[in-house]
């Protein structure tokens, strides 16, 4: 299960220059560069992690504004669309 996690990265491999370069950020991008693949599909997963918790309390929001402005004999009847996800 997680040899495509041990693959995606060599520890062992020697890098181009074995000293890091002086400087905060020169010093972090020579360690990061080998993982650079990895470090950008960690940005965008955790972008769309945020993004759903954003979006929870908008849709609560919205459910809440539905019950208290629609009749409940009709609430699912005009609501369902919204309910489900599909407006």
């Amino acid at each position: 299960m997680l040899r495509l996690f041990e693959r995606a990265i060599d520890p062992t491999r020697e890098p181009e220059r074995p000293q890091p370069p002086p400087g905060l950020l020169a010093f972090y991008w020579h360690f990061a560069r080998q993982a650079k693949g990895l470090f950008l599909a960690l940005f965008v997963i955790e972008l769309f992690v945020a993004l759903l918790d954003a979006a929870i309390p908008y849709f609560i929001g919205r459910v809440v504004t539905l019950v208290t402005n629609v009749p409940a004999d009709r609430f699912l009847a005009e609501t369902w669309p919204l309910l489900v996800g599909t407006r």
